[in-house]
């Protein structure tokens, strides 16, 4: 009696541990497949819009630079509330960015700086 209970018990968390691995999974790829339709839509070729780069100020305030058709650069300022143009800028005050700055560097590479920055702290 005790022993097919503990079955059913070790079956009952299996079923749910696998419903709970199911719902994960979905939830990560409806998310992904969100972000990649997002992108698509905001970075169409035949767009004449164009974010080339952003500040965070703090909550709920940032500065932004677009391209506005062929060469108009725009300083917005932007809250929850309203946007406010700055100002225009020339193409020859922006600042190219690098290659370096684009890049994108996964948590382990991190995990290690953080690890070696612990131990030059404890030295």
């Amino acid at each position: 009696m005790i022993l097919s209970s503990l079955g059913g018990s070790i079956y009952q968390f299996v079923i749910v541990l696998v419903i709970f691995i199911g719902v994960l999974l979905l939830t990560g790829f409806t998310t992904k497949w969100i972000a990649n339709y997002m992108q698509n839509q905001t970075a169409s070729n035949d767009s004449n819009f164009e974010m080339i780069d952003a500040f965070n100020m703090g909550p709920g305030h940032r500065l932004q630079i677009i391209k506005v058709g062929k060469n108009k650069y725009y300083l917005l300022a932007l809250n929850k509330e309203s946007i406010t143009l700055l100002g225009e800028l020339n193409e020859e005050d922006l600042k190219e960015k690098t290659a370096t700055a684009t890049t994108n560097r996964n948590f382990n590479d991190i995990l290690n700086k953080f690890h070696l920055d612990k131990q030059k702290q404890s030295k």
